[in-house]
């Protein structure tokens, strides 16, 4: 049986007090086993075979020919002639999974302290909520805490549409890979955010030495001006431009994954392709053809049925495949029709899920 904790437990150990227990619990083959630190067991995701093979040079397709338990036995026993300082590891685990596995010396952030950074950084931080304009959390989804600082300075206004300017920071919870902070904007009508997470956008923080300082100098200095432009600007765009049908379709595919439910809501919204088009499905056409055709609305429309979705309508896990859409659609280059106006461009007015009968 899996042992769930509330925020994330860094567990100090040697690599031979970790164990491979076969379980009953499963789909799939794969999943039938756990690994097993003291008297706890837990599920293996694959972010910690991932830093497994990298700390051991492993290479993933060496678990299609051996098993877990005896790829994990070689390697013990490969290492066990080393010096109790090299054995040392660190592996996190959080909500009955594992995470990866790190070097003893690596310094890894807990709740706690990621917390105390988020409430020193004062009223700038972002609100999580709009029912509750002044709570600030920690949110932790899947091997990273997430914080936003939001910069009461950095806004503008498009027609009567206002945004704030924001910074989210994602640090991992088990100190494998790099903390980064990505530009994004909070739509003030309704706590409506967006993030884009393009290159122009997303700045790799590497902490060292005193990472602990290191992220509260980031957190509370950290303003990124041509991320927040690029950002503005695509906005700008987006308001303007009529959107595709692939894009819609593309937009309406990421919200079919975890909320079919509110398709006939996007329907409404995007307005009545088929009918508009004469095609009973749009599935025959390629991409390329499909994003020459136009749709009834703006790309900015299309987005925020995702951005109202992300951040109104689902749990922090079912928003990691939504934020990838949003930042897809925020990220590219050029939009398929950009430079053909929308009809809504002077006269925009969101239409939301929970205002569509």
């Amino acid at each position: 049986m899996t042992t769930k904790t509330l925020s994330p437990v860094t567990h100090e150990i040697e690599l031979q007090d970790l164990k491979i227990v076969r379980t009953k619990t499963g789909e799939t083959e794969k999943d039938k086993f756990a690994v097993q630190i003291g008297n706890n067991q837990y599920v293996p995701t694959q972010r910690f075979w991932s830093s497994f093979g990298s700390r051991f040079l492993i290479n993933r397709d060496m678990f299609r020919f051996f098993e877990p338990e005896e790829v994990l036995e070689r390697v013990i026993a490969l290492n066990s002639k080393q010096s109790k300082e090299n054995q040392a590891i660190k592996v996190t685990s959080y909500n009955g999974e594992l995470f990866a596995m790190v070097d003893a010396k690596k310094q890894i952030f807990t709740l706690d302290q990621v917390k105390e950074i988020l409430e020193s950084a004062g009223s700038n931080v972002a609100p999580r909520s709009r029912f509750d304009k002044t709570k600030n959390e920690v949110e932790i989804v899947g091997a990273s805490f997430l914080l936003d600082r939001e910069f009461d300075g950095m806004s503008f206004k498009i027609g009567n549409e206002e945004f704030r300017c924001r910074t989210r920071f994602d640090i991992p919870i088990d100190g494998y890979g790099d903390a980064s902070a990505v530009a994004g904007l909070t739509r003030l009508a309704c706590i409506n955010g967006m993030i884009a997470s393009t290159n122009i956008s997303e700045t790799v923080l590497r902490l060292q030495g005193d990472i602990l300082g290191s992220l509260r100098r980031a957190v509370d200095t950290y303003q990124n001006d041509d991320g927040f432009r690029a950002a503005e600007l695509r906005t700008r765009i987006a308001m303007e431009t009529v959107a595709s049908v692939n894009e819609v379709m593309y937009c309406r595919k990421a919200l079919s994954d975890k909320h079919g439910s509110l398709l006939p809501k996007f329907d409404k919204i995007t307005g009545d392709l088929s009918t508009r088009y004469g095609k009973t499905s749009f599935n025959s056409l390629s991409d390329r053809k499909k994003s020459l055709v136009p749709s009834e609305v703006s790309v900015f429309e299309v987005i925020n049925c995702l951005t109202e979705t992300a951040s109104h309508l689902s749990r922090p896990e079912e928003r990691i495949s939504l934020d990838r859409a949003i930042h897809y659609m925020l990220g590219k280059r050029e939009f398929d029709l950009e430079g053909i106006q929308s009809k809504t461009k002077d006269k925009f007015t969101a239409r939301y899920f929970t205002n569509v009968a």
